[in-house]
């Protein structure tokens, strides 16, 4: 058991069901911003801030109550910033809880850049579509002019004089000039 549990990388605390450390076990290196072999004994509100003791005490009691593992997630301030906690808590003997608390603040960070990453996408995706629609509605009326012009030309041409002829020729050319410019721009 002891080589089981120095294979975990977590921070391990073993609690009373009134909120008190009783046993610990610590890695070499963690991130809690306090060293859980000086607070043996110690009650979670002599260690923790009051909305993490409150949401800790939480879990204790869900945990012997239901004897199903609980996820706690807290921030813990540390220097200038915060980092992200999540404490999972189950039951280690009667009226006790091991709790395992891992540094989950890179991982919340990678959530959060992926959540961004994925609005940009979306914005993205968004200005495309608004993109492709405004393109084709402005390609589709010198379309229009280019086609009517033409099939106007292919019946009436024998009947018609050549100003009439032209006029349909010069608005076929002008719709195409268009045409250019708007894939110019």
């Amino acid at each position: 058991n002891r080589a089981l549990l120095n294979t975990i990388p977590d921070p391990m605390l073993r609690l009373s069901h009134l909120g008190y450390i009783v046993n610990f076990k610590t890695p070499k290196q963690h991130t809690l911003p306090f060293e859980p072999e000086a607070c043996l004994h110690c009650h979670l509100s002599e260690v923790f801030p009051a909305a993490v003791t409150k949401a800790m005490q939480g879990g204790i009691d869900a945990t012997l109550s239901t004897e199903e593992m609980q996820v706690v997630e807290f921030q813990l301030p540390v220097a200038d910033t915060a980092l992200e906690f999540e404490a999972r808590i189950a039951v280690s003997a009667t009226h006790e809880v091991m709790a395992m608390i891992r540094d989950s603040t890179e991982r919340k960070r990678a959530e959060s850049d992926i959540r961004s990453a994925l609005e940009r996408e979306r914005e993205l995706n968004e200005m495309k579509t608004r993109f492709v629609s405004m393109t084709s509605h402005e390609f589709r009326t010198p379309l229009t002019t280019i086609l009517s012009s033409a099939e106007l030309l292919e019946h009436y041409d024998a009947k018609w004089d050549t100003p009439k002829r032209v006029k349909y020729l010069q608005k076929i050319g002008v719709a195409a000039v268009h045409m250019t410019d708007l894939l110019n721009d």
